[in-house]
């Protein structure tokens, strides 16, 4: 009979072992896959000997181990107090990327990633629909940005601080990291201001959220609402704007007198400091701010108005969307909403023009700077507006426009 001699004993050795290994069987003599362990061949000598195999074993942390893994990492981003108060569906997913064998100057960067992101989505996320924003106020995630926040907050040393572009330094923790995103855009988003009664939904009908009540636009509501990575459950307040209460909130930054500022009652007429103050306007006589005020009035009036979602601000101390009326509504001193702020530096603002009494019409040709937050707010196509506001249409002009006996309009 045929013999085979020792090379080919050995190529066929090694042809039916490397099968034996693919199809994760045991047979020969060296055991099979299996219990974290793996047979890997190695290479075949010209002499035809053996296979030859070593044993790799792989380690998977403890569910312990990895979950005080993944809390350091957060920690590290969003501070020392946070952790307890991370929503499940974060920490899992942490958890599980320490599981999978993510180191933790790796977790570090992909949980400062995860909460980059979520501040920009939500912070500016009005602000990418097409239908309410031009497309030069779209703001989206920027790699630019993180990698800054990451030079801060990666290492395991003391903790470090974020310059603001406000001049302000604070933490390179949870607050720090959403303000400096808030921050990052041309037109800043709402953030933490540093200060109780800061200035929220700028730009809405009525102070500081609580709407205009009585006047029959929509009453300020919560909307939207979730949860931010350190915990902390945020919320939109959707309420009505108007072009007379943009201009309205921009004068209420020239102090002092301005008609119904901050809930503030019109001022005397009969003040020598207030008719000092009148002299000045153009035309005179008129107290200052009661042009903006009395087209916020007209705009109510005539149902030229659209809404707009601000913030979003912490749930805790924002607009009660049960309220009923403006003294139970708006942001509760002191609390946290009560020191989110939105964007109230002062911009180059869109032409309009109000009316020096009930019976005139767009009279006093207005063009002065807008606040931040009011530059992004425009009226969706369809929306009727003041025939002199054509820059307020989400389009940048109107359609067209109408009238009938008694007044003029444009439709966006």
């Amino acid at each position: 009979m045929n013999v085979m001699n020792a090379r080919a004993r050995g190529h066929l050795r090694a042809t039916l072992l490397l099968l034996c290994a693919l199809l994760l069987a045991s047979c020969g003599d060296g055991g099979g896959v299996g219990q974290g362990a793996a047979r890997v061949g190695g290479d075949l000598d010209d002499t035809g000997g053996d296979l030859t195999t070593r044993q790799v074993t792989t380690t998977t942390p403890s569910d312990a181990a990895a979950r005080d893994l993944a809390v350091r990492a957060l920690a590290r981003v969003l501070g020392d107090d946070v952790p307890p108060r991370v929503p499940r569906v974060d920490l899992d997913r942490i958890v599980a990327r320490a599981k999978a064998g993510a180191g933790y100057d790796s977790l570090v960067e992909s949980t400062l990633r995860d909460y980059v992101t979520q501040a920009y989505d939500r912070i500016f996320r009005y602000r990418l629909d097409p239908a309410t924003t031009p497309p030069a106020f779209a703001v989206r995630f920027d790699e630019n940005v993180f990698q800054r926040l990451l030079g801060v907050v990666r290492g395991t040393g003391p903790r470090g601080t974020l310059a603001l572009p406000d001049g302000r330094s604070v933490p390179a923790a949870a607050e720090g990291i959403w303000s400096f995103v808030a921050e990052s855009a041309p037109v800043w988003g709402a953030r933490h201001s540093g200060a109780a009664n800061a200035e929220n939904c700028v730009g809405g009908l009525g102070p500081r959220c609580k709407g205009t009540e009585g006047s029959g636009t929509p009453r300020p509501a919560n909307t939207d609402g979730f949860d931010r990575m350190d915990g902390v459950r945020m919320n939109y307040i959707e309420m009505a704007v108007a072009v007379g209460s943009i201009m309205h909130d921009r004068s209420c930054l020239d102090p002092p007198y301005v008609v119904y500022c901050n809930g503030e009652p019109f001022p005397n007429p009969n003040d020598p400091r207030v008719q000092a103050a009148e002299s000045a306007m153009n035309p005179p006589g008129i107290v200052p701010g009661e042009i903006e005020w009395r087209k916020a009035v007209y705009n109510i009036r005539d149902g030229r108005y659209f809404t707009y979602r601000f913030g979003p601000y912490p749930l805790d101390g924002s607009v009660d969307p049960a309220a009923n009326d403006s003294t139970r509504s708006g942001m509760r001193a002191g609390s946290p909403a009560d020191h989110f702020s939105d964007d109230i530096r002062l911009l180059p603002g869109r032409p309009s023009a109000g009316s020096s009494d009930q019976f005139a019409q767009w009279d006093v040709p207005y063009q002065r700077e807008e606040l931040g937050q009011t530059t992004v707010l425009f009226a969706p196509a369809g929306k009727s507006l003041d025939p002199v506001d054509g820059r307020y249409c989400v389009r940048g002009s109107f359609a067209r426009t109408e009238s009938n006996p008694f007044t003029r309009w444009g439709v966006c």
